[in-house]
C-alpha cells in the first residue's frame, strides 16, 4: 500500500508540466481544421496555406454544411466567416456552442465584418478569436496555433483533473483501510494485555 501512496506523487510531475503543441503532436495526430466560407476562392486559398503547415483541412460552403461537418468529423478548430446565405456565422456558432458534442471546438471568426459591435457579438456568442479580411498568413497561423495549444492544455487539465479525482479517491480508501487496521490492531493489543 505504502508503494502505492508513494507512486502517486508522481501526479504532481503532471501538475507542473508544459504545454506546447509541438510536443504534443506527432506525424500520427495533425490537427484538423474546418473552414467555413461561401467563396470558393477563398475556401482554397486558406485550404493551400494551412495544408502546406501541415494541417489536416475540411471545407463547407454554409453554415447548415459547417454544422453537419462539425458533427460528423470533430474537427480541432474551426474558422468560421460571418456573412454567409441563409444561416449567419453568428447563427451557426450558437448552435455549434449548444451542442454538447461541438462545444469545445474553438471557433475564430474570419470575416469582412470589421466593427466593434461585430467583434463584441462574435466573441459574445461563443468565438474564441476574430480575425477581419483581407488576413495575414502568419497572424491566421499564429492565431490557429495559439487556440489549439490553448484547446490541448484545457484537455490534459482535464485529464489531471479526473486523474487526481481518483487518486484522492483511492487516498481516501486506503486511509479507511488503514484506520480500520489500525483500529483493529488496538483492540488485539488490548485483549492481548488483558489476557497477560
Amino acid at each position: 500500500m505504502l508503494i502505492k501512496l508513494i507512486n502517486h506523487r508522481n501526479v504532481l510531475n503532471y501538475i507542473n508540466c508544459e504545454v506546447n503543441l509541438d510536443s504534443i503532436l506527432n506525424e500520427d495526430i495533425i490537427p484538423k481544421i474546418l473552414v467555413v466560407d461561401d467563396s470558393t476562392t477563398l475556401l482554397s486559398l486558406i485550404k493551400g496555406v494551412l495544408t502546406v503547415n501541415k494541417y489536416e483541412v475540411i471545407t463547407a460552403e454554409s453554415g447548415a454544411a459547417a454544422i453537419e461537418t462539425a458533427y460528423n468529423d470533430f474537427p480541432d478548430l474551426i474558422l468560421l466567416d460571418i456573412m454567409m446565405p441563409g444561416m449567419d456565422g453568428f447563427e451557426t456558432c450558437k448552435i455549434l456552442k449548444s451542442n454538447e458534442i461541438t462545444a469545445n471546438i474553438p471557433v475564430i471568426f474570419l470575416t469582412a465584418k470589421t466593427s466593434k459591435q461585430d467583434i463584441v457579438e462574435g466573441l459574445e456568442c461563443g468565438g474564441v478569436d476574430y480575425i477581419t479580411k483581407p488576413f495575414d498568413n502568419k497572424e491566421l497561423l499564429a492565431r490557429i496555433y495559439t487556440h489549439l495549444e490553448l484547446k490541448y492544455a484545457r484537455q490534459i487539465i482535464e485529464e489531471q483533473k479526473i486523474e487526481l479525482e481518483n487518486l484522492v479517491e483511492e487516498l481516501r480508501i486506503s486511509n479507511e483501510m488503514l484506520e480500520e487496521r489500525t483500529h483493529d490492531l488496538l483492540v488485539l493489543r488490548e485483549k492481548m494485555g488483558e489476557s497477560d
